[in-house]
């Protein structure tokens, strides 16, 4: 008993060693990962359906996240191989799938492929029979009655032997563990490695959403062919699952003694540097071609796919942006300077009847009597009218400062346009808006100072009557005064919010 439990032990001890051993020599090599065999949701699939350097037949309905390998009907068999021919010897591959069903048995199962040929349509879980190579199967009904299944198992082909599909391929594994992977609440994570000869599959339960593999299995000496394509395929028969594959990642496992034979420059290998650049150039290549012969097959629209000219440099759009932007300026101040016309003649119309008013009730002259207005107001008193006489004299004083400063911005702006034209002068498209927006506030404050004189006198000019012209046959009531001062207002308040709109609308440019 002793001897027994002795052996026991040391048997023991060798497999964790040799489970240890690996675990190393896996974390020293290198992962590379290999695009074109991989494939993972979203956006999995191009325009026209199908996914990039992968073929989908039979039954496989591919789409934005996921490849659905059959469908939960019965007798149907999908596949997906990749285009490229892997050429290396150590590789990983992590494949995340969902097995779902409604009944409590489902068939037939999924099977995992690295062969030296493409897989066609047959009878081992959709792919063919007499392969070469390796096949990891999730065997998901029971033929052989032993309540074996669903299980993982494991089965290396040289191209002669038949599968044993009466027994489930047991007496062909490799290895096996047994494990349920049918309706779970997450899907189902395995990673498939190949390295330095030794075959190691992990299996994730799909409990949970965590990365946690468990060993399933673990075999050395596995020989299989140097180069070969991946693939995944899978079938139903009488009973019928979902068989959902959500990514299929794939690594290049890289030795510590190939990644010191490999130089390293700016983190990629030489080999792999020189491959990429071929590869673009080769694309570059092909992609001229199918110019040239697009353009002799259709002519007529050769000119048109012809956009370079369409495009400019940074330094011209600015130049372009700027020139546009004082174009706009220059139309803005043309229309503040024809406003400001209008508005000066109606204020000296104003102001003429004013002064009109004024000389009719001169010192020597007995007031005349006031013509009561409305219900028996009083009449309009001098001092009244010298004060809105004064403000009005302000107001127009205003005006022909804006007028001032306009002029003098749009002599500024013309002579910044000539320099820009000529290539002399500052050109700095900063400071020629800086100084268009300094301007432009200037003008606003001198407008908003001139409307407040403007509402101030209108107050003030809340007149009940006036005094009876001589001259004329009606006199000026305040009622048709404060229409005149209201318009103005309304005026000068549009004008503003047209020029507010015009200044946001050209801010853009700058």
């Amino acid at each position: 008993a002793p001897v027994h439990s002795f052996t026991f032990s040391v048997a023991i001890f060798l497999i964790i060693l040799a489970i240890f051993s690996h675990f190393i020599d896996c974390q020293d090599a290198r992962r590379r990962f290999e695009y074109k065999y991989s494939f993972k949701g979203p956006h999995l699939t191009l325009k026209n359906g199908e996914v990039p350097f992968w073929t989908v037949a039979k039954d496989a309905i591919p789409s934005e996240e996921q490849i659905r390998i059959t469908p939960s009907l019965r007798s149907k068999r999908g596949t997906a191989w990749s285009k490229n021919v892997y050429e290396h010897e150590n590789w990983e591959v992590e494949i995340s799938f969902r097995v779902t069903g409604r009944g409590r048995m489902g068939a037939d199962g999924l099977a995992f492929w690295f062969t030296k040929d493409v897989g066609t349509d047959g009878e081992v879980y959709g792919s063919n029979d007499k392969w070469n190579g390796l096949g990891v199967f999730f065997d998901s009904y029971d033929n052989d009655n032993k309540q074996n299944n669903p299980v993982v198992l494991s089965v290396v082909n040289d191209g002669t032997m038949e599968f044993d599909h009466d027994g489930d391929g047991h007496s062909q594994e490799l290895g096996h563990c047994q494990r349920d992977f049918r309706n779970k609440p997450y899907p189902i994570k395995t990673k498939i490695e190949y390295y330095m000869n030794t075959l190691t599959v992990w299996y994730n339960s799909g409990l949970t959403s965590e990365h946690d593999y468990e060993l399933c299995m673990r075999i050395p000496n596995v020989i299989l062919p140097q180069k070969g394509y991946f693939g995944i395929s899978g079938a139903t028969g009488s009973l019928a699952d979902d068989h959902d594959v959500l990514s299929f990642l794939t690594y290049t496992l890289i030795t510590p003694t190939e990644a010191k034979s490999e130089p390293v420059v700016d983190g990629i290998p030489d080999i792999e540097k020189e491959k990429y650049s071929k590869e673009f150039d080769e694309y570059q290549q092909k992609l001229q071609k199918q110019k040239e012969e697009y353009r002799q097959a259709h002519p007529e629209k050769a000119k048109v796919d012809e956009r370079e000219e369409d495009y400019e440099e940074l330094p011209d759009r600015e130049m372009r942006q700027v020139f546009e932007g004082q174009g706009k300026l220059m139309m803005l101040m043309r229309d503040l300077s024809r406003k400001m016309d209008e508005v000066i003649g109606r204020q000296e119309r104003t102001l003429s009847v004013l002064n009109a008013v004024n000389i009719g009730q001169t010192p020597d002259s007995p007031p005349p009597a006031a013509a009561p207005v409305g219900h028996g107001e009083p009449a309009v008193k001098r001092a009244e009218i010298d004060t809105l006489l004064s403000q009005q004299k302000d107001s127009v004083n205003i005006i022909r400062e804006v007028r001032s400063l306009m002029n003098d911005i749009d002599s500024k702006t013309s002579s910044i346009q000539r320099h820009q034209q000529t290539g002399t002068g500052p050109s700095s498209p900063t400071t020629t808006g800086y100084q268009l927006e300094s301007a432009i506030n200037g003008i606003n404050d001198k407008v908003a100072s001139m409307q407040d004189e403007l509402r101030a006198s209108t107050k003030q000019s809340k007149l009940t009557g006036c005094p009876p012209l001589p001259e004329y046959p009606e006199c000026l009531s305040s009622t048709y005064f404060i229409v005149i001062i209201s318009l103005q207002s309304a005026l000068f308040i549009g004008y503003v919010l047209y020029r507010n709109s015009k200044e946001n609308s050209a801010k853009k440019f700058f």
